[in-house]
């Protein structure tokens, strides 16, 4: 795919100019809406604008001369509905599926559209874009984790901010990952495997060790290679199948 070249922020404000004049939506430029129909590797993603500007994307269209009406303006009462209706909300309702769903997903809307992803963000902003704060969350049982998890489910990227999702990934979720990496690119070691995880696509060998033991990650390295490896004789399926039921 190709890549976005950037030469200079000055640069990058004027190709997001022209790319959102081009996209039609200069009247109410939102992110979801910009990151929709932006031509991949000739205009930066949204979280690219973010990194290098240093600005969520409010600060940056206005910066480049259009005016959100997004969530910040255009939902000031709706923010003060939803706090008034999150607040009559019982512990029951918080016990439903449908209901936890629904207000992640509004939470995970508010971070993309806002620009950020932090947890101290999360704790500054939520209150006044959700109208229900993070210790309201954190006090039914969500997690930090859940809220990068769900973001990169919807948006198919990391918030702005966050470095990596591993970190907050269950011991399952971290062995599937590195067999994902081994299977994709036929790693023939655990050095290969660190060798090919660029972009934090797998957990980081320092995590897997921490979380794992370092005896357990080679163990299970060996044996993904020997399924995987690209020069392995042997594709002894069970034989790992077997490996990772005891991680399960």
């Amino acid at each position: 795919m190709e890549k976005f070249e950037y030469k200079d922020l000055e640069h990058m404000k004027e190709v997001v100019r022209n790319e959102i004049i081009r996209l039609g939506i200069q009247d109410n430029p939102k992110v979801q809406s910009y990151n929709d129909g932006y031509i991949r590797g000739k205009a930066p993603s949204p979280s690219f604008i973010f990194s290098k500007s240093k600005m969520t994307w409010i600060e940056f269209i206005e910066e480049i001369g259009f005016k959100s009406i997004s969530r910040k303006e255009s939902s000031e009462t709706g923010k003060r509905n939803l706090g008034k209706k999150y607040a009559k909300v019982g512990k029951q309702a918080w016990k439903s599926d449908s209901f936890r769903k629904r207000i992640m997903d509004e939470a995970v809307t508010a971070m993309h559209e806002g620009g950020y992803g932090m947890q101290n963000e999360l704790h500054k902003k939520f209150k006044n874009d959700i109208g229900i704060g993070f210790g309201t969350f954190l006090n039914h049982d969500f997690n930090y984790g859940d809220f990068i998890h769900a973001y990169v489910e919807k948006y198919g990227e990391l918030p702005h901010g966050v470095r990596s999702v591993w970190k907050y990934a269950t011991d399952k979720e971290l062995i599937d990952g590195m067999e994902n990496l081994f299977k994709k690119y036929e790693c023939t070691s655990f050095w290969d495997y660190i060798r090919k995880n660029h972009d934090s696509l797998a957990p980081d060998p320092k995590l897997l060790i921490r979380r794992l033991g370092k005896k357990n990650v080679y163990v299970l390295a060996n044996g993904f290679a020997e399924q995987y490896g690209k020069f392995s004789k042997t594709k002894s399926i069970n034989k790992n199948k077997n490996m990772g039921k005891r991680w399960a």
